[in-house]
């Protein structure tokens, strides 16, 4: 019998992989409204958010005025204060903010502030976007939420307690699972494997 040996899927995205989905955002349009999918796009890497966090942010969670988001994290984690990053983030905030009443939805159903998108429009939309893309991996909503924590830990040499802090989790315990996400640690120590054992075959 052989053993079982089965690789576990891809929870996040690449950065090549990010990029085209925002580009594919940008450039089809999906359930009526290009710049609503990509600020859910944004939102959801930038500050780690989980969907229920996403799908229901009215602009009463907006500081406007200095750029501020307030997340109500789920699952009884922490409270973020986050600052909106980057000039694309924030002028589509303020667009989609814009002509909404407070406790409205900013990713609701077309023509309908008060009924917000659910998981699987969220999902489909995601799915439609990565097919454009050519993204080859199953995606779905968190791995947008994976994705931070993997930009994180690679691009911005964050530590474990760096990323519970942003992602609004109680311990850092709860990070752990985002340690196999260090593939810049795994090439470091790979690189000096590979200078004690020549593996350059120059031996």
């Amino acid at each position: 019998m052989k053993p079982k040996n089965r690789v576990p899927a891809r929870k996040f995205l690449y950065h090549n992989e990010l990029l085209s989905l925002l580009r594919a955002s940008k450039k089809h349009l999906f359930m009526g409204n290009r710049k609503r999918n990509e600020l859910m796009i944004l939102l959801s890497v930038n500050h780690g958010l989980r969907s229920c966090e996403l799908l229901s942010l009215t602009p009463a969670n907006f500081d406007l005025k200095i750029d501020r988001l307030r997340v109500i994290r789920a699952k009884n984690s922490r409270i973020c204060n986050h600052q909106l990053i980057g000039k694309r983030e924030k002028k589509l905030v303020h667009e989609l903010c814009a002509g909404l009443e407070r406790d409205d939805y900013i990713f609701h159903a077309i023509d309908k502030p008060y009924k917000y998108l659910d998981l699987t429009a969220f999902n489909a939309l995601l799915k439609s976007l990565a097919k454009k893309a050519g993204i080859k991996i199953n995606i779905h909503s968190h791995m947008l939420r994976h994705t931070c924590a993997y930009v994180l830990i690679n691009e911005c040499n964050k530590t474990l307690e760096d990323i519970a802090h942003w992602l609004g989790q109680k311990s850092v315990n709860s990070a752990l699972i985002y340690a196999e996400m260090n593939i810049k640690k795994c090439d470091d120590i790979g690189a000096y494997i590979g200078q004690c054992t020549k593996a350059s075959g120059d031996y």
